[in-house]
């Protein structure tokens, strides 16, 4: 197993219930603390991320504990549309981790 199929299967579950939890948020806001444990083991798992990442990993391994970080604090901030356009932002949300897990186990 490579550092990066580690990374890959600690991440896919927080992914998972994260991308559940977008739909959630929408018309339940007590759903957000939900939201930031998933994000809380998502951050911690960015201490098992390889580092030196081409394409799409790349993008994330520059731009992807911000939008975690930036993700919890509209959470605890209970800001559900900001949780949602940072999860899907289409230059540096959660895509590129799935993207960059693409193909390995589970993704």
């Amino acid at each position: 197993m490579t550092d990066l199929d580690d990374y890959c299967a600690v991440t896919k579950q927080p992914v998972i219930d994260l991308l559940g939890l977008m739909f959630d948020i929408q018309t339940d806001p007590t759903k957000l603390t939900d939201v930031v444990r998933q994000v809380d083991l998502l951050i911690a798992a960015e201490a098992v991320r390889p580092s030196g990442l081409t394409g799409e990993g790349a993008v994330w391994e520059r731009h992807g504990l911000r939008v975690l970080r930036e993700m919890r604090e509209a959470a605890v901030g209970g800001d559900a549309p900001r949780v949602w356009a940072l999860f899907s932002d289409k230059e540096h949300g959660l895509f590129l981790l799935g993207n960059t897990c693409h193909g390995r186990s589970g993704w």
